[in-house]
């Protein structure tokens, strides 16, 4: 009994020897510089649809300023189109230019704004990878697994983002979505699949993206960011972005589309 009372007084003492210590300290921070922040991902069968913000610091109000006084053009096999602002949705559009599946040509984006800071951007179509095959496997507790197949882009380094969505609800929870490479499996018939997520009589849409590398290391170090932002202990990260004099990402994309019922 007698060692647990000197333990908890030598505890005590030092407690408070350390709140005799505390000292504020003043971090004089270098000013932030805001950059544009450019999001745009060009989906087959869809029109042009960019978004473009300004970066904030860290320690700044949570408001994303919108930037409207912006020049946006992307060129595409010798044609250079002007997007333009529809204020109330805060993006930039060209509605009567579709993205067209299977043209590999490269894109090329360049952004102007009202403070002279411009920004520019690269990128192209890959093919597109077909879903092989989609089943679904059931528990004791009619909750469904949905589980795809396909076989992998051979002779590269591949990059995929899947989607898994239950058509029936607007629910944002009843999507599944991740990216990965094929460093594991490259040249093989690959599965991907959810767990035990659906139940019968939902309709499970899957999407399956073949990405460029741009856009995967894009994603993989915004998701690693937010890890750092939601924790004191994680590691900061810095996003990977293709948006030369700025950041964001400047994509395009293609997708194979199967739906299955579970019953």
């Amino acid at each position: 009994m007698r060692k647990y009372f000197f333990l908890f007084f030598s505890l005590l003492s030092m407690l408070v020897y350390l709140s005799s210590c505390e000292k504020e300290i003043e971090i004089d921070l270098p000013a932030y510089e805001n950059q544009l922040v450019v999001e745009c991902y060009l989906e087959a069968g869809l029109p042009y649809i960019l978004s473009l913000t300004e970066s904030v610091g860290f320690l700044d109000a949570f408001d994303v300023p919108v930037v409207k006084d912006a020049t946006v053009t992307i060129t595409h096999n010798g044609i250079t189109d002007t997007l333009t602002l529809i204020d109330s949705l805060n993006v930039y559009v060209k509605l009567d230019k579709v993205v067209a599946a299977n043209d590999f040509a490269p894109y090329y984006l360049e952004v102007k704004d009202g403070k002279g800071r411009s920004v520019s951007a690269t990128t192209q179509m890959l093919p597109r990878t077909s879903i092989d095959t989609l089943i679904y496997l059931k528990n004791d507790s009619a909750e469904a697994s949905v589980i795809m197949y396909f076989d992998d882009l051979p002779d590269a380094t591949n990059y995929y983002k899947v989607y898994f969505t239950n058509a029936n609800t607007f629910d944002p929870d009843s999507t599944y979505s991740w990216e990965f490479s094929d460093n594991v499996f490259a040249n093989q018939r690959t599965v991907s699949g959810t767990g035990y997520a659906f139940r019968e009589g939902d309709d499970v849409e899957v999407r399956l993206y073949t990405i460029d590398e741009a856009y995967y290391r894009f994603l993989e170090t915004v998701d690693d960011a937010g890890d750092a932002t939601a924790s004191p202990f994680a590691r900061p990260s810095r996003i990977i972005s293709n948006i030369e004099g700025g950041t964001g990402i400047f994509t395009a994309v293609d997708y194979d589309l199967r739906a299955i019922k579970i019953e």
